[in-house]
């Protein structure tokens, strides 16, 4: 396992409940304390240069309802995609993370849809994507299982 000291890392997230930017904070939070130079914005604000700046870009969504389409990342994480396909702007490692709900019949379908995306990119996955069911209904188990997941993220990194 190759170990980086003072990693630059972008969190990208949409969000519209609020929940992927809780759980963006606790990684954020957690990456930090291990050294790592972490930054944390909004999809809407991110262009798709700014990912290939970054040694590991981590993008969190909801999964949402878009254009009649099921399933999907939140508009801004969507349109960040696309931007980023057209250009063939993509980072060379990357984590997913996203908020849905187990009810629906495509369970956080938005963080599969990142992940079709970035591979087909070229983009390495460095760890298995966190789905995180109905974040603010399991509040403190959710923060339980973002920070193992971000715990063990810090420890491949």
């Amino acid at each position: 396992m190759i170990s980086f000291v003072n990693m630059n890392i972008l969190i990208v997230y949409a969000t519209n409940s609020g929940s992927t930017y809780l759980a963006g904070e606790r990684i954020r939070k957690i990456l930090s304390a291990g050294g790592h130079e972490v930054d944390m914005e909004e999809a809407k604000l991110v262009r798709p240069n700014r990912v290939k700046k970054y040694e590991l870009v981590i993008f969190g969504s909801p999964t949402w309802h878009i254009g009649g389409a099921e399933a999907m990342p939140q508009e801004f994480m969507l349109a960040l995609l696309e931007q980023m396909r057209r250009e063939a702007m993509t980072p060379e490692r990357y984590a997913a993370y996203g908020c849905g709900e187990k009810s629906f019949t495509i369970f956080c379908g938005a963080v599969d849809y990142i992940d079709t995306v970035l591979r087909s990119l070229g983009a390495k996955k460095v760890i298995p994507s966190l789905k995180i069911d109905g974040y603010y209904f399991h509040l403190l188990d959710n923060q339980k299982i973002v920070d193992k997941w971000a715990t063990e993220l810090r420890q491949k990194l």
